[in-house]
């Protein structure tokens, strides 16, 4: 994709500007014919790239000049551990690896680290409620972590919230997988999506966060498709978002979280 740099600026500028609800919709009208979710990964190799260069401006230049493919990975493996991702493209440029090399070096230490092979939970950080209150247009606060919700622990986090009219509101958040291949996202987004639209009638709002290798229109069209389908009215059932996440919102390390008794 020879053209990703483009996209990229122009969808980071985007992101800065649209409000939160609005990010998805905005990076979209971006480039007519490339998903919402390609322009999401030309916005995370850019990320990356301008972590590279706080350590190297020579190896940042060297390395946008890299096949796309390869600076996909090295993103994500940034959002796990920057300096191994720099590492890794040194490594990268030195013995000209390819991309499954690459992809298998990314997931040899995925799982060295705990990874996705590993029960992983959602951390209330300031980022990632300050985001939740972005969507849920109010003020959050009181998150219970991993609390006990119909009988069972699957809900990362519960919080209330208050809107301008000042109504106390209960919100739970879900985080989808997180999974060791992007193919397992859509495989399994019908029970992610089925669990979240059944939260919807116990909570006020539901917010299913999805990880970086989510596909966000296979999860926005099944939402569109539910509706039609139980013929609501506007305003009418589950309230369910989805947030798409970012590596700030997970907080310095992604880990085991103690569950609220």
């Amino acid at each position: 994709m020879n053209d990703w740099k483009a996209i990229a600026a122009a969808a980071r500028e985007a992101r800065r500007n649209a409000k939160h609800g609005k990010r998805e919709a905005a990076m979209s009208e971006l480039a007519p014919g490339v998903d919402v979710d390609m322009v999401r990964r030309t916005i995370r190799v850019a990320d990356f790239l301008s972590e590279v260069a706080v350590r190297s401006d020579e190896l940042a230049e060297t390395l946008r000049f890299q096949q796309f493919s390869h600076l996909q990975i090295l993103a994500k493996w940034a959002a796990l551990d920057v300096d191994a991702a720099v590492a890794a493209a040194r490594e990268m440029l030195r013995d000209k690896s390819s991309v499954r090399a690459l992809q298998t070096a990314f997931e040899t230490f995925r799982r060295q680290q705990g990874g996705a092979d590993e029960i992983t939970r959602l951390t209330p950080t300031a980022p990632l409620l300050a985001a939740i209150g972005h969507i849920l247009n109010g003020t959050v606060s009181d998150p219970k972590i991993r609390p006990t919700v119909l009988g069972a622990r699957f809900v990362d986090l519960t919080l209330k919230f208050n809107r301008s009219e000042g109504d106390s509101l209960r919100a739970a958040v879900m985080l989808v997988g997180p999974y060791t291949t992007p193919r397992l996202y859509v495989k399994r987004a019908q029970n992610a999506l089925l669990s979240a639209w059944a939260l919807g009638w116990a909570f006020d709002d539901v917010v299913l966060a999805l990880p970086e290798e989510a596909p966000i229109v296979t999860y926005q069209q099944w939402l569109i498709d539910a509706r039609i389908e139980a013929a609501l009215k506007p305003g009418v059932g589950p309230r369910v978002h989805l947030l798409p996440m970012e590596p700030r919102y997970y907080g310095p390390k992604r880990t085991k979280m103690k569950e609220e008794k």
